[in-house]
């Protein structure tokens, strides 16, 4: 990952991918809870408009008890003094120093991050207007769905707070204020500078990492039968197992992936969830993992043949060295049991009596 940090701070995420990025950042987009309903209000919001409750739950299928304990849930969800939301989600009717046009409506969003996801939740294409707080240089971008279409300047950065900062109860103060566009190599030098443990990502590998962390809000568009997929890390929390076994899991055939992203980083769909569980079981039972990628080899080479007798075989060793671990631990009681026996004054701590034979270089 092609991202600059300045060292200090005992900061780690310089060596983050953009996964393990979009991972730590992904818990401060609270709409994934319900992402129909958050892609419905920034749709309303899209229009330029305060959302009102009732024009949200109707225009989302719900009840509004449902919409209003929503939008209670959800910190960063603000309004206007009749009640209506004007900003959630990144995109604010409140202007701000970054311009979001979409089509003849004139929005704004809370960071220049916002400019580069937003086109994916609203289906739709922006025109970016903003400000390099280095420099002072205009920025100006346009953004479909699926990558920006143009920049000006050229060399654009995104500067961005260390992961850990950002707070979903305080989005906007602890987060968005520090992620500006960059004009350039010196800008964000100085930036860099300016902001220890910051870190900078050139244009594509914001966009990207804006993909990759709203996937909860993007995954249900998918086409039916489309299976929603998960990263890396994603798969890591909901498992339990961690990103390196992982990993090595999916490197030996045991997890099934469900291909690479556009940015080149590996996704996971249901099916990998159901590889976990099955590993976890059988390493729960004492099989190898030797053991269990023997087996998982003869279950893709042939489905239709049972493997039923290859994991009885299995078991029998497991049960075979827990029987021996069990003889082993058996023997070492019998020696701890042993010791305090023939030690019983010295485990005292009576005074003269040894461990055994004295130490020479002790005795008198």
């Amino acid at each position: 990952m092609n991202c600059d940090q300045r060292t200090g701070g005992g900061s780690t995420h310089a060596n983050m991918s953009l996964p393990e990025l979009a991972d730590a950042l992904a818990p401060t987009f609270p709409g994934r809870a319900d992402a129909p309903l958050a892609r419905e209000l920034l749709r309303l919001l899209a229009r330029g408009r305060p959302v009102a409750l009732a024009q949200l739950a109707a225009a989302a299928r719900r009840e509004e008890c449902h919409a209003r304990a929503a939008l209670a849930r959800w910190p960063n969800v603000h309004r206007d003094d009749r009640g209506r939301v004007v900003a959630f989600g990144g995109l604010s009717l409140r202007p701000t120093t970054h311009h979001f046009d979409v089509g003849d409506r004139r929005l704004y969003t809370w960071c220049a991050w916002d400019t580069l996801f937003l086109p994916r939740l609203l289906h739709g294409h922006a025109r970016v207007t903003s400000t390099c707080p280095i420099t002072g240089a205009d920025v100006r971008l346009e953004i479909d769905p699926e990558r920006v279409l143009e920049s000006r300047p050229g060399g654009l950065w995104v500067s961005f707070p260390p992961p850990s900062q950002a707070s979903a109860a305080d989005i906007t103060g602890s987060f968005c204020c520090h992620v500006h566009f960059l004009a350039g190599a010196r800008a964000r030098e100085r930036w860099l500078a300016r902001n220890d443990g910051g870190l900078t990502l050139d244009l594509g590998q914001a966009f990207e990492l804006g993909r990759l962390a709203t996937l909860a809000l993007t995954s249900s568009d998918a086409p039916s039968g489309e299976p929603d997929v998960m990263t890396v890390g994603e798969l890591s929390r909901r498992t339990g197992l961690s990103v390196k076994a992982i990993r090595e899991y999916e490197g030996i055939g045991l997890i099934y992936s469900a291909g690479r992203s556009p940015g080149g980083y590996r996704l996971f769909d249901e099916s990998a969830l159901w590889c976990a569980a099955v590993i976890k079981q059988l390493r729960a039972m004492g099989l190898t993992i030797k053991e269990i990628e023997r087996i998982g080899q003869a279950y893709r080479a042939d489905p239709e043949e049972p493997v039923g007798p290859m994991i009885a075989a299995a078991l029998d060793r497991a049960e075979h060295r827990t029987e021996t671990r069990l003889a082993e631990l058996r023997a070492l009681r019998r020696r701890i049991q042993r010791y305090r026996a023939e030690n019983l004054a010295a485990l005292a701590g009576r005074p003269g009596a040894h461990f055994g034979e004295p130490d020479p270089r002790r005795v008198a």
